[in-house]
């Protein structure tokens, strides 16, 4: 696992949500695993939440956390949701840091 190579109480980036914004949480819709968009890109961002504030705990790591770049036209509104929620989810955990960028790109 990648992540017993990462010196313990390192500063790590993640980034997540691309591959689901693009096809996972739709799909998912789609089949029935969530009964909308909304529901699925929260489940997804509690999942990815837990497991990185499980790390702080367990590694000592220092987190910052990109938001999705909205490349694509196809995808971007749904990126933009995901986006605005991950923020507001991520700023709610003192555990990690949001890297604001989005104004930027």
């Amino acid at each position: 696992c990648v992540i017993n190579n990462i010196p313990r109480g390192s500063r790590v980036l993640f980034l997540f949500g691309e591959i689901d914004c693009r096809e996972g949480i739709i799909m998912a819709v789609e089949k029935g695993r969530y009964k909308d968009v909304d529901e699925g890109i929260s489940t997804t961002i509690e999942y990815y939440l837990n497991v990185l504030d499980s790390l702080t705990r367990s590694q000592e790591f220092v987190i910052y956390v990109q938001p999705v770049a909205p490349v694509l036209n196809e995808t971007r509104d749904v990126v933009k949701v995901f986006n605005k929620q991950l923020k507001e989810k991520v700023n709610k955990m003192p555990s990690l840091t949001f890297l604001d960028i989005m104004d930027q790109l």
